[in-house]
C-alpha cells in the first residue's frame, strides 16, 4: 500500500491518498477516513450526509456510518453513477 504523507504547518499532517491505499482500506471506511480522502472535514462529510448531498452511498448501522470504498473510488476516479 502507498500511502504518501507531508507535513503543512504546525504539525498538520496530510495524508495524500492514493487509489492503491483506498482500495486496501477493505470493503467500506469510516467517515473520519474518507473525509481525509477527498480533504475536508469529517463534520462536512457528517453535515452532506445529514443534508442527503453526499455523492455516494452512506451505510447508517445503528449510530455508525460507514462509506463503501469502493462507491467511493467510482466517485474519484469516475466510473457509473454510485449514488443512484
Amino acid at each position: 500500500m502507498r500511502l504518501n504523507q507531508t507535513q503543512r504547518s504546525d504539525d498538520e499532517l496530510v495524508i495524500n491518498w492514493t487509489r492503491e491505499a483506498i482500495e486496501a482500506l477493505g470493503p467500506t471506511t469510516n467517515v473520519e477516513t474518507a473525509a481525509s480522502v477527498i480533504g475536508v472535514s469529517p463534520w462536512l462529510v457528517y453535515e452532506l450526509i445529514r443534508r442527503g448531498e453526499w455523492p455516494v452511498r452512506a451505510l447508517r448501522l445503528g449510530r455508525v456510518i460507514k462509506i463503501p470504498t469502493n462507491d467511493l473510488i467510482q466517485w474519484l476516479y469516475g466510473g457509473p453513477d454510485v449514488a443512484a
